[in-house]
Formats: structure tokens, C-alpha cells, sequence
């Protein structure tokens, strides 16, 4: 089980994105916090709390969440050129998108081949 917290200014609709991209749902997780789900839809992978909210569980908040999504890097770089959030395409021993969410957290979505 992998979980890890961010913040952002609109947290439905980055949760919102960032359960798109790995073909899962966004759901409303307690007070203003949303959380992304992977397509299994248990526990969610991505918790998504508004901007300037403590999260006191929060080790660092500029440490990268690397996810693995079921997209090819072509679907990853055009939802980002949507959403106008930097990314570029890397080789960690795969393909790897590195993002910055909303221009500020990084988000590493590791690319996985469809079945």
C-alpha cells in the first residue's frame, strides 16, 4: 500500500487530474481535502489538501510522490500541457513524467505498458 499527501490551491481538481491519469476517481476526503484513487478504487494512493493547511504528517513538503499510472508518457505530457503544469519526460530505469502540480509539487508519474 502506497499513500502520500500534497497541497493545492483547487484540491478536487487536481485530484481530480491526477486520478484521471491513472484511471481511477477523485472522491471528497474530509473537510476541503480530496482524495485520487487508483483504478482498483481501494485505499487512495494521493491524498490532495487545500494550500497553506497544515499537514502535520507532512515529513517534507517538497519531496517528490512518484505514482504509477497506466498511461503512455504522450497521454502524461498532453494532460500537463492542459493543465499548464510543467513537465518533461525522463529515463529513471523506465519512462518517467516529472510534473509540478499547479507549478509547485512534484509529482512523478512512472510510466506502465497497458495489458
Amino acid at each position: 500500500m502506497f499513500h502520500s499527501s500534497i497541497e493545492a490551491k483547487r484540491p478536487d481538481h487536481v485530484a481530480g487530474v491526477l486520478a484521471f491519469l491513472g484511471r481511477g476517481r477523485a472522491a471528497p476526503l474530509g473537510g476541503s481535502a480530496w482524495a485520487a484513487f487508483d483504478a482498483s478504487g481501494g485505499e487512495p494512493v494521493l491524498a490532495v489538501h487545500p494550500r497553506n493547511r497544515r499537514i502535520p504528517y507532512a515529513a517534507h513538503r517538497k519531496a517528490a510522490v512518484i505514482l504509477t499510472v497506466p498511461r503512455t508518457s504522450a497521454e502524461i505530457l498532453a494532460v500537463a500541457c492542459r493543465e499548464n503544469w510543467p513537465a518533461e519526460l525522463r529515463d529513471e530505469n523506465g519512462p518517467v513524467v516529472a510534473l509540478l502540480v499547479e507549478g509547485r509539487h512534484p509529482v512523478h508519474l512512472r510510466v506502465t505498458p497497458r495489458p
